[in-house]
């Protein structure tokens, strides 16, 4: 029981300060760098470093309850002071690793865009976007999840070129849906 509350708290204070935290957006044109990575090294943690990323999402309804799609706005974010290495156990294979999770997370804000574009809401799109956002964010988890264990965190290096390869691919082939 107590764990649920804490678990509970711990989702209100993340998502009512999240938009407080320091951010920034994907760009193709700026890749990650160790200096980007703000937060104390975990020198419990078995991983080298770790990238916090996410999809943030603005948009508006209008008076009759449909979405606005002309006011949406769907980005993906790194959050530096979430994110954090270890200097001692730092490479550019890591670093190449780390900014994959961020091109992952930008490929499923390309496909809620995509998702959202195609998508006939009613009067009732407060709860059709949400439910758009849910399914994307459990892909995108999902994906890093795949990511981290086909990679074996960067371990594998020939999979980690595929991998790198497979995700140039899906950004490509979504770039209609790059953010502009």
């Amino acid at each position: 029981m107590r764990f649920c509350i804490i678990i509970i708290a711990l989702c209100c204070i993340s998502s009512s300060t999240i938009d407080k935290l320091e951010r920034f957006a994907w760009n193709p044109d700026k890749k990650l760098q160790w200096t980007d990575f703000k937060a104390p090294p975990d020198y419990g943690s078995a991983y080298a470093a770790t990238a916090n990323t996410g999809i943030s999402h603005s948009y508006a309804i209008n008076g009759k309850g449909y979405y606005d799609k002309e006011n949406s706005k769907v980005r993906a974010h790194f959050y530096p002071t979430l994110s954090w290495y270890r200097p001692s156990d730092s490479s550019e294979t890591i670093l190449r690793h780390e900014q994959a999770h961020f091109d992952i997370t930008e490929i499923h804000s390309r496909k809620l865009r995509k998702r959202i574009q195609a998508f006939n809401f009613s009067s009732n799109s407060q709860k059709e976007v949400k439910q758009l956002y849910e399914a994307v964010e459990e892909e995108r988890k999902a994906m890093q999840q795949l990511f981290d264990k086909e990679t074996n965190h960067s371990r594998e290096t020939a999979q980690e070129f595929i991998w790198e390869s497979k995700i140039a691919k899906m950004l490509l082939e979504l770039d209609e849906y790059s953010y502009k």
